[in-house]
């Protein structure tokens, strides 16, 4: 689970995770939508591919940091940074 300590563009921070199998699902930023995409890792990066019905393929790329601690995303709109960390549980799991 990852979610953004830190944003330049001040975007309410989603959490979101990925799975073994290469599902990107993100809950969004209250927990109220989970949303699942495919990723991959390419040179280090990791790609997430968002298709937008009748549009098509948007590209979200998370830089990780040399100990794996940190993910920064780079908004191609704004060149803003939003820097993500692992969170230790799901917090839009509900218990039982």
């Amino acid at each position: 689970m990852w979610t953004a300590t830190s944003d330049e563009d001040g975007t309410p921070a989603d959490v979101f995770e990925f799975t073994s199998t290469g599902k990107y699902v993100n809950y969004g930023f209250n927990c109220s939508v989970a949303s699942t995409m495919t990723y991959h890792v390419f040179s280090g990066d990791i790609y997430v591919t968002a298709e937008v019905r009748g549009k098509g393929p948007i590209a979200i790329v998370f830089r990780p940091s040399p100990d794996h601690r940190k993910l920064t995303f780079t908004s191609p709109r704004s060149r803003h940074n939003a820097v993500y960390e692992r969170l230790a549980v799901n917090p839009c799991l509900k218990p039982g």
